[in-house]
């Protein structure tokens, strides 16, 4: 592998989203970033990318390296499982990473813009961590930033995460940036991307700090993502588009060649008006119901772990 400033690194198992070779197509555009692809997903070998590699590993064979490299007692019993894991992806895959300044953890419901336009700056100030969400982080690739997850700290901690089979958020605000934020890690949390909310039929922005307009779309242009406000009078770029929990109608080839295309609320290519989509809607509302019930078993281990370790629930920083 050559050398490469960010390593970011997947872990998926199973059929891979219907748009994998969209996302592929906007990893292309990004020459400084490196994708390391672990899956037992045979159908890589026709895909050809200088910057992203495909590496055969079968699910037994992860779980296998979860309790090589940190603890027997390590349980992934499945692949949704494995999000509470990303944060020891540099301990994980060190092998992997000897060239790389940076590696991080993406997921595939996604597709990137211009990277180096948002993130060039606090790469080279050498920030510990970058960004504080699951879709994407990148970490610093040093000893004390990889091994940040097993520090104590005032939540749950690893060693109860990985010891049991539910999922617990620990790669994002549950577990790893509180830790960063109790010991002071200097961490980059500008969200320059577009989180879109996934219950929602339309394609609203997830941001607090961001405003929704009544008439906006996005769209994916050679190597960038843009949003577009009052039918081109307005727009914004965003360092990538994160389109978490939607199901997407399969879209045409052409895409792969054309120069530009719309992010529709469940479709890519021309702009589409029609959010009708019934049973797509279903899924999603399935979706939503899944999170509260998350929710709910993430508090019943807050509880057990403050009566093992007499250690009360961490507030919410967010």
């Amino acid at each position: 592998m050559s050398k490469t400033k960010v390593s970011i690194i997947v872990c998926y198992f199973g059929k891979f989203p219907n748009y994998m070779d969209l996302f592929i197509r906007s990893c292309s555009f990004n020459s400084d970033y490196n994708w390391l692809i672990f899956t037992d997903n045979q159908q890589t070998s026709e895909i050809l990318i200088p910057n992203i590699t495909f590496i055969y590993l079968e699910f037994s064979d992860f779980q296998k390296l979860i309790k090589k490299r940190i603890n027997e007692k390590c349980i992934c019993p499945a692949p949704y499982k494995i999000c509470d894991y990303r944060p020891a992806f540099g301990l994980l895959f060190s092998d992997f990473l000897q060239d790389s300044e940076y590696w991080g953890f993406c997921d595939l419901d996604m597709l990137f813009g211009d990277l180096n336009k948002y993130l060039a700056k606090p790469i080279k100030e050498k920030y510990d961590k970058i960004y504080n969400h699951g879709h994407l982080t990148l970490m610093r690739n040093i000893t004390k930033v990889n091994e940040a997850f097993m520090l104590p700290f005032s939540s749950i901690e690893y060693k109860y995460v990985f010891s049991h089979k539910d999922s617990f958020g620990f790669d994002e605000k549950r577990g790893i940036n509180q830790i960063f934020k109790e010991y002071k890690f200097h961490t980059f949390t500008e969200d320059t991307f577009a989180d879109i909310y996934p219950p929602s039929v339309s394609v609203p922005l997830k941001q607090i700090n961001r405003e929704n307009h009544p008439n906006q779309s996005f769209i994916w242009e050679e190597g960038k993502v843009y949003r577009i406000i009052n039918d081109k009078k307005e727009f914004d770029e965003y360092s990538y588009i994160h389109l978490q929990k939607r199901p997407f109608i399969k879209h045409n080839s052409d895409l792969l060649t054309c120069k530009s295309f719309y992010i529709n609320p469940f479709s890519f290519g021309k702009r589409d008006m029609n959010y009708l989509y019934p049973d797509l809607k279903r899924k999603m509302n399935h979706s939503r119901m899944k999170n509260i019930y998350s929710s709910v078993i993430y508090k019943y281990h807050l509880i057990i772990n403050w009566i093992l370790y007499n250690k009360r629930p961490a507030r919410r920083i967010y």
